[in-house]
């Protein structure tokens, strides 16, 4: 069996409808590619069951970092779309809402073996260690950005964080090279490298195969940039300067593949905890999503 597209749905920012678009694109997918499913990753503010219509399951996420379940597929539940599967996320069990590495670990590799065309990851707010850490789960990630200077630069910093975690975990075998790819994950004021290409460079000195391998990970990053709740068209080309910026300064190319209106419907939707995008009803909001999802399946397969 093919393995499944992998995408890490984050941004750095709270509230700018992560979950919402999660939700949406994978019942699209379902729909366009015969399976989906979605994971929620959010620990502590686990929520994504009721963007799919769904009381919180008595199995999930918490029940795999605990422990009481050693397969990850056993925490799957259907939702009421054809062909989606949901693991819950965990919120509202402490021990399980700050799993330590070796956990993460084990569920980012158990993740990988889940059977569907499509899993959608949906991360947490903020760009810390946990949200890290997943980005690095696959080549493919989804970036929410609402297209706002902040909102923008928390994206920024969840890809920089991302990018950094994932060349370490590339390279824990190897601490000169760990070393190296750190300092550019240090704050710009102590920071020696001011671009990924000169963290590059310098770990060329110390270690050739090492920067090859580097570069290699890095061109292989495919973050897919979506603007969320966008009033303007302003939105739209700041952050199609912002991946500008990313490609310059953390050697990634980042993509646009659309964006979606504010809208009272997408907002309704939310509080009935039914995928927008699972009714039949013809409207703007339906044919962004149309466009972002077919672009997401033309440029994965």
């Amino acid at each position: 069996m093919k393995q499944p597209v992998i995408l890490s749905v984050g941004g750095g920012k709270g509230g700018i409808g992560k979950s919402t678009l999660a939700a949406n694109i994978a019942t699209m997918l379902a729909k366009k590619t015969g399976s989906a499913g979605l994971v929620d990753a959010d620990f502590g503010g686990a929520n994504l069951h009721l963007f799919v219509g769904a009381k919180r399951p008595r199995i999930g996420l918490q029940d795999f970092i605990l422990g009481t379940q050693t397969n990850l597929a056993s925490c799957q539940v259907a939702t009421k779309i054809p062909g989606m599967w949901l693991i819950s996320g965990a919120s509202d069990v402490l021990a399980a809402t700050t799993p330590d590495s070796l956990t993460k670990q084990k569920l980012i590799a158990s993740i990988q073996n889940l059977i569907a065309d499509y899993i959608l990851v949906d991360l947490g707010a903020g760009t810390g260690s946990h949200v890290a850490d997943f980005y690095g789960i696959s080549p493919y990630a989804i970036v929410v950005t609402d297209g706002q200077t902040v909102s923008l630069e928390n994206a920024y910093c969840y890809l920089k964080n991302g990018i950094v975690c994932g060349l370490q975990a590339l390279f824990i075998h190897q601490p000169a090279a760990v070393a190296i790819i750190s300092k550019f994950g240090a704050p710009l004021s102590t920071g020696e490298f001011a671009t990924m290409n000169d963290c590059i460079v310098a770990l060329r000195r110390t270690d050739a195969a090492a920067a090859d391998s580097a570069r290699s990970w890095l061109l292989k990053r495919r973050p897919f940039v979506v603007v969320n709740m966008a009033r303007h068209q302003d939105d739209i080309n700041r952050t199609k300067r912002f991946i500008e910026t990313v490609a310059t300064y953390l050697g990634i190319s980042a993509q646009y593949i659309g964006y979606l209106p504010w809208s009272h419907e997408v907002r309704e939707s939310g509080n009935d905890g039914v995928p927008l995008v699972s009714g039949r009803k013809a409207s703007a909001v339906m044919e962004c999503y149309s466009v972002i999802v077919n672009n997401l399946i033309a440029l994965t397969r």
